[in-house]
C-alpha cells in the first residue's frame, strides 16, 4: 500500500522540499476520490484530474460488500480522501488488503474544525476534497496491518485489566460492607497468596459469601484470558526488534515495550523531535496563562491515552528497579521538591518518551542497560510465548460458544446495550467509546 507518510504530511523529517513537490504533483494528477464515511452508508464523490467539480457521485452501504462495489467503480491509481472515524478506519483496512491496494493513496483527514451553516453529506464530501488538496486538513496516520494487530491486542489487555480492578473493587466493597475490611489491615495485598486464603475463612452471610464466591470465579476467568493475551504479546516481542531495545530500559517490561511500539508505529522518525513525542503522548505541561491571569485547565495536555498509560507504567517500574536510571533520578528530585507522586510520575514519563524516542530512532540500546535484567527480562518472554493455555479461546470456538448461549437467549435479552446509560453511569459531555476509539484523535498529526 502507498501511504502518504506523516513527514510528507506535516513538512517534518529528512524529506527534501523537492521531493515533497513532487509528491504533491503525483498527487494531484490522481483521480481524487472522497468518501464520507457513516455506520449505515458512505457518500463518494470523484473528481477528475485537477478538476474542482465531482464528475460522478453515489452511495454505497459501510459493508464489505459495499465497499467491493465501491472500488470496481474506483479506477486505479486514485487518491482517497477519508474522514477519520470508526467506519473511515474500517474502510481504509479493507483498501489496504484489496489486490489494488499498491496502486492507491489514502489521505485520512479530520473532520473540518468549523462547520458549515448548511451541512449535508455531498457538501462534506466536497468540502473535505478540497481543503484535502489545499492543505488546510490535519491528516491522521495510517498504520500498517502489523501495527494494527499490535495495538489489538493492547486494547484487548487493558480492557481485561479494566474488568479485574472491576471486580477487586467489589470484593472490597464486599468486605467494607461487613466490617472486616480491618481482619487484612496486616496484609500488603488483599489479592496475594495469604490474602486469597483468608478470603476463603472469613466468616459471612451466606448471601456474600455467594456473591464472593461469584467474584472469585469471575476474577479467575479475566486471569486466565489476561494470561492467553500475555502469550500473544510475548510472541511479537520475541519477534520484533523495537521491542527488544526497549527491553534494555530497566522500567519496560513486556506489556510497555508492545503498548509503546503499537503506539509510536512502524517508524518512530515520523516524530521529528523527541518534544513531537511527548506532545503526542499528553506528557508535556499545557498552560494558557496570560499577564496577570492563570489557566485554570488540566496542566497536562491530552494525547494518546494508551501511549500515557505505559509510559507512567513503565515510570513506575524504573523508579522500583533496583537499577539507577536517569528516570528514577528525576522522579525522586521532584519528590525531593516537594512534588506529588502523581506530579513526579508525569515529569518521570516525559523524560522516559525522550529515551524512547532516542532508542527508537537511533535504534540503540539504552545507555544505562543493565544486562543482567534485560536478559532475564528475555527469557521470561520466551517462556511466556512457548507455554501452553489451559482451556485458551480459540477462533474455532466460535461456533460452539453461541451454540451454548442460545439456552441463555431471554436473559440476553432482559439486557440492553444502554443499560449504564440507562442507570446514569455515564458522564455527561465524556466519551464512553473503548480506549482505541478514544486515542483515535491522538493520532492526528
Amino acid at each position: 500500500m502507498s501511504f502518504v507518510d506523516v513527514r510528507e504530511i506535516v513538512g517534518l523529517g529528512s524529506m527534501t522540499q523537492t521531493k515533497q513537490q513532487e509528491k504533491e504533483y503525483e498527487s494531484k494528477r490522481m483521480m481524487r476520490v472522497g468518501i464520507d464515511a457513516h455506520k449505515k452508508s458512505c457518500t463518494t464523490l470523484l473528481f477528475a484530474e485537477g478538476g474542482e467539480s465531482p464528475i460522478q457521485s453515489f452511495v454505497f452501504k459501510t459493508t464489505r460488500a459495499g465497499v467491493s462495489e465501491m472500488l470496481s467503480k474506483v479506477p486505479d491509481k486514485s487518491l482517497f480522501i477519508i474522514e477519520s472515524s470508526t467506519s473511515g478506519k474500517a474502510i481504509t483496512r479493507m483498501i489496504c488488503s484489496s489486490s489494488a491496494s499498491d496502486q492507491h493513496v489514502i489521505h485520512m483527514v479530520a473532520p473540518p474544525e468549523r462547520k458549515p451553516s448548511v451541512k449535508t453529506d455531498k457538501r462534506d464530501c466536497e468540502r473535505i476534497v478540497k481543503e484535502d488538496s489545499l492543505g488546510y486538513l490535519r491528516r491522521c496516520y495510517v498504520p500498517s496491518q502489523y501495527i494494527e494487530d499490535m495495538r489489538f491486542l493492547v486494547t484487548q489487555q487493558m480492557e481485561i485489566g479494566a474488568k479485574i480492578a472491576r471486580v477487586k473493587n467489589q470484593v472490597q466493597a464486599l468486605l467494607e460492607r461487613n466490617m472486616v475490611q480491618s481482619d487484612f489491615s496486616e496484609l500488603s495485598d488483599v489479592f496475594g497468596v495469604e490474602g486469597l486464603q483468608k478470603l476463603s475463612e472469613i466468616d459471612l452471610p451466606q448471601q456474600d459469601r455467594l456473591a464472593l464466591a461469584m467474584h472469585l470465579q469471575e476474577l479467575k476467568f479475566y486471569a486466565s484470558q489476561h494470561a492467553q493475551l500475555e502469550t500473544e504479546l510475548a510472541k511479537i516481542a520475541t519477534t520484533d526488534q523495537d521491542c527488544q531495545l526497549l527491553f534494555s530500559h530497566p522500567g519496560i517490561s513486556l506489556f510497555t515495550a508492545v503498548a509503546i511500539k503499537s503506539r509510536v508505529g512502524d517508524d518512530a522518525t515520523r516524530f521529528a523531535t523527541k518534544k513531537h513525542l511527548c506532545s503526542y503522548a499528553g506528557v508535556v505541561p499545557g498552560a494558557d496563562n496570560s499577564g496577570e491571569s492563570e489557566s485554570e485547565h488540566e496542566h497536562v495536555k491530552h494525547g494518546d491515552v494508551i501511549l500515557k498509560y505505559a509510559l507512567t507504567c513503565a515510570a513506575r517500574g524504573a523508579v522500583k528497579a533496583k537499577t539507577d536510571s536517569a528516570v528514577k533520578r528525576i522522579y525522586l528530585k521532584q519528590i525531593k521538591r516537594g512534588k506529588a507522586p502523581q506530579e513526579a510520575e508525569v515529569a518521570a514519563a516525559r523524560k522516559l518518551a525522550c529515551i524512547v524516542w532516542k532508542i527508537l530512532t537511533s535504534k540503540q540500546r539504552y545507555v544505562e542497560e543493565d544486562r543482567y535484567l534485560t536478559a532475564r527480562k528475555m527469557r521470561q518472554t520466551s517462556s511466556n510465548a512457548r507455554r501452553l493455555i489451559k482451556d485458551a479461546v480459540l477462533p474455532e470456538s466460535v461456533p460452539e460458544l453461541a451454540k451454548s448461549l442460545s439456552s441463555h437467549v431471554e436473559v440476553l435479552e432482559q439486557y440492553s446495550e444502554r443499560l449504564d446509560r440507562m442507570l446514569g453511569r455515564h458522564h455527561r459531555g465524556k466519551s464512553k467509546a473503548s480506549p482505541e476509539e478514544r486515542v483515535q484523535r491522538s493520532d492526528l498529526r
